[in-house]
């Protein structure tokens, strides 16, 4: 049985010093109270950041002021640690709001293979869109969390919120069946929550399957939908420009994994992979 499958009961949030790990927090501690889930945070101290503070040429730039200063570790330590316990606050924070069970854990390694080593043990991993590259694309622990996790991953967009209606491409298979499931869940409302993208070769296979996410939801009527095509670049152009989230499973027949990392790119709504 996939997380999918069962329900939410933990939701892992990656945390850093970026505001968008701020906003993921936001984001699961308000998916938490939906769901009655706990709120797990973790963070990473990056080893290799680590490993290059004890470079002999290595220089921390002050933001705004662009001032250099030597980068040593054990300066590096300890700006980890004042980072961490400011997360565990806000975390902290977010669980009192929301009223919710919640706890905090620090790791240290690599920071993409800690945060999907925890993910195994969550029903949904939550995840900023940061990135160090000029730009303002997904960094790496987002694009190997969409490419590589078994448990559902929600990178989120330039939006905080994880509001309905959430767009769900939708092509009948058993992977795309788990991920309107979860996306059901999510919405709290099946009917009105959700639109389908139907990802078909013609506009009567389209009917067909809104018929089938009608019997899969039990609903008296069919989930609005919009027949896309049959093929990736549909699903690209319905979704690029919408500000709700973005629901897909990452093993869908019709859909090549290599489009997510694009769907990451292009997008600015959140987009959550399910497996």
């Amino acid at each position: 049985m996939t997380p999918a499958d069962r329900g939410l009961r933990r939701i892992l949030v990656a945390l850093d010093a970026s505001r968008a790990s701020l906003e993921a927090l936001e984001a699961g501690a308000a998916i938490a109270s939906r769901s009655g889930a706990e709120l797990e945070a973790l963070f990473v101290e990056d080893i290799d950041l680590l490993r290059a503070a004890g470079l002999p040429c290595g220089l921390q730039i002050s933001m705004p002021s662009g001032t250099a200063r030597p980068l040593d570790r054990r300066s590096m330590e300890s700006e980890l640690r004042a980072v961490a316990a400011r997360a565990r606050e806000a975390v902290e924070s977010a669980a009192r709001a929301s009223g919710i069970a919640s706890s905090f854990r620090v790791a240290r390694g690599r920071v993409a293979v800690e945060v999907l080593g925890a993910a195994r043990n969550a029903d949904l991993l939550v995840l900023g869109r940061v990135s160090r590259r000029i730009g303002s694309g997904p960094g790496a622990t987002a694009r190997a969390a969409a490419r590589e996790s078994s448990t559902p991953v929600l990178v989120m967009g330039r939006e905080a919120e994880i509001e309905p209606p959430l767009l769900v491409a939708y092509d009948g298979s058993p992977e795309a069946d788990r991920a309107l499931d979860l996306a059901a869940r999510l919405s709290g409302d099946a009917a009105g929550g959700l639109v389908l993208l139907l990802v078909a070769g013609r506009e009567e296979d389209a009917r067909g399957l809104a018929e089938r996410a009608r019997q899969r939801l039990a609903l008296p009527t069919p989930p609005r939908s919009r027949w896309i095509g049959g093929g990736w670049e549909g699903l690209v152009a319905a979704a690029r420009g919408a500000r709700s989230p973005l629901v897909l499973s990452g093993r869908s027949p019709a859909l090549p994994e290599i489009l997510i990392e694009g769907l990451l790119d292009e997008l600015e709504a959140a987009v959550l992979v399910v497996r």
